[in-house]
């Protein structure tokens, strides 16, 4: 039987090992959710989802022997993280946050964005026609805003 499958309990200064017919839990997931979730942290719209039925059924098929028969405890803890973190990057996929869905600050309205993408517009019809003191005129004016 190997050390992870016999836990140890000190009393004093004599420690007393004690065999049970089950393995200490590690880690704790509630995987019943069955629709899609998704994490909170959104960075440079990009966000996380993770298909958790998915990795419930990654989860159930594998074979934890290997981690049954560590010798130490610190290296079955450090490979059930491992292996856990590995099925959950098979399980989540990066999905892009489409332009209308980026959250804004409060105070940015919709007429503002109204005049930013005029000014845009302006910035590129420019980068074409140099030459057009008009449209230079009317970029000016529109940056300034």
């Amino acid at each position: 039987m190997s050390a992870i499958n016999t836990p140890t309990t000190v009393q004093g200064n004599h420690s007393l090992t004690v065999l049970t017919d089950h393995y200490s839990v590690l880690l704790g997931i509630d995987l019943s959710e069955k629709k899609l979730s998704c994490n909170s942290e959104s960075v440079l719209n990009y966000r996380k989802l993770i298909y958790y039925s998915e990795l419930k059924n990654i989860l159930a098929e594998e074979s934890w022997e290997q981690i049954y028969d560590c010798e130490s405890r610190e290296l079955a803890a450090d490979k059930q993280v491992e292996k856990f973190n590995h099925y959950l990057a098979l399980s989540t996929v990066k999905i892009k946050i489409r332009k209308e869905n980026i959250k804004r600050k409060p105070w940015v309205t919709k007429g503002l964005m109204t005049s930013v993408s005029i000014k845009n517009e302006l910035y590129r019809q420019l980068r074409i026609n140099l030459c057009d003191e008009n449209l230079k005129d009317r970029y000016k004016r529109n940056r300034n805003f």
